[in-house]
């Protein structure tokens, strides 16, 4: 196997690697959320011997780089029945959290996919390893199982595994922009089938569903993901989720759609976002980008925000987003007349 995007490369491990997989293997501060804190005590010599087993069918180890450098290392093995089950480890403190390990699992994920024709993968991690779950969610990966107290680390400690699965349809590759656009704090990026869960958490809401007189059912939250998905096919946009980028977590959505005003379709910017994260300015920062992306992406002249007459927390992003009130509506939506008021800004009036 050999993978490269940009400076990082995945390539086979060799027996001339065995040095420096048996310096980190060793080492307990790399292993020790594999159950290893003293290090596994391997020689190199042992390592190369093994490195001479590994095979495309069955199993690899895999060396990671940036810039031909060694970082961290991967590996996968067929596990039957066109499963995957893979694992990685970024062996250079220094480079953590800085979003390395979700393009390297990336390259490898979509290489099984396409290139090996895997249908599923699998892996676990520790419990107490928040960092390896936040990055696995991010990529698509659906927790299936907590295994509490199931095995013993090398000091006979009890330790908790999590284990996850991922198939094609909802893999998020970040090698490939699955991110849309970036603020200080958030970042936005396309739904997928794996964010029901989150989804449901406001669209569920009913305190956060007032402007649409009811929380939706689990099929309305199904039609409209649906929706969102089918408008990224379309048009190459649709509502984002909202992610915080401190804690990786879905806490709302954002983004662009078309909807119809005087009987022309208009680029309007939307968002709805879980009410724990309310007046924290988090709307009115995603909104401001949705705007500055339509308008640098040259997909309209003016946009808009359609909002119902009574919720005046949207207004009043709306006013921070630079708009102003330019006509008045009425939508007939759940068997109710919903007054309605569109607000918009130019490209010539936006505001930096």
């Amino acid at each position: 196997m050999l993978l490269k995007y940009n400076d990082l490369t995945i390539r086979n491990a060799t027996t001339e690697d065995a040095g420096q997989l048996a310096q980190w293997w060793n080492d307990g501060t790399i292993m020790a959320h594999a159950g290893f804190p003293n290090g596994i005590g391997e020689s190199a010599d042992t390592i190369a011997e093994s490195l001479k087993n590994d095979s495309d069918a069955a199993n690899r180890r895999l060396i990671l780089e940036i810039a031909q450098k060694p970082i961290g290392e991967m590996n996968y093995s067929n596990m039957g029945g066109k499963t995957a089950e893979i694992g990685i480890k970024i062996c250079d403190f220094s480079l953590y959290d800085k979003g390395l390990g979700k393009l390297f699992l990336s390259m490898l994920i979509a290489s099984l996919f396409k290139d090996m024709g895997y249908e599923k993968i699998i892996l676990d991690t520790n419990k107490n390893n928040k960092r390896a779950q936040h990055t696995y969610e991010s990529l698509g990966f659906r927790k299936i199982r907590t295994r509490e107290n199931a095995w013993r680390n090398q000091l006979g400690e009890l330790q908790s595994s999590v284990d996850y699965e991922l198939y094609p349809k909802d893999f998020i590759d970040y090698t490939k922009n699955s991110i849309v656009l970036q603020t200080p704090r958030l970042y936005l990026r396309r739904m997928t089938q794996s964010d029901f869960g989150a989804l449901c958490q406001i669209l569920q809401d009913k305190d956060v569903m007032y402007a649409y007189e009811h929380a939706f059912s689990g099929a309305e939250v199904q039609e409209w993901l649906d929706r969102q998905m089918g408008r990224y096919e379309r048009y190459g946009f649709g509502l984002w989720a909202v992610i915080l980028k401190d804690s990786g977590e879905f806490i709302g959505q954002c983004g662009l759609t078309m909807q119809e005003w005087e009987g022309r379709e208009v680029l309007e910017v939307g968002y709805l976002f879980r009410k724990a994260y309310w007046k924290k300015g988090y709307a009115a920062e995603a909104a401001i980008a949705c705007k500055n992306y339509a308008f640098e992406n040259h997909l309209a002249d003016e946009v808009y925000s359609i909002i119902r007459d009574n919720n005046v927390a949207s207004q009043n992003v709306a006013k921070r987003n630079g708009m102003t009130v330019c006509g008045k509506f009425i939508k007939h939506y759940y068997g109710m007349e919903m007054p309605h008021l569109v607000f918009s800004v130019k490209r010539e009036d936006r505001q930096f």
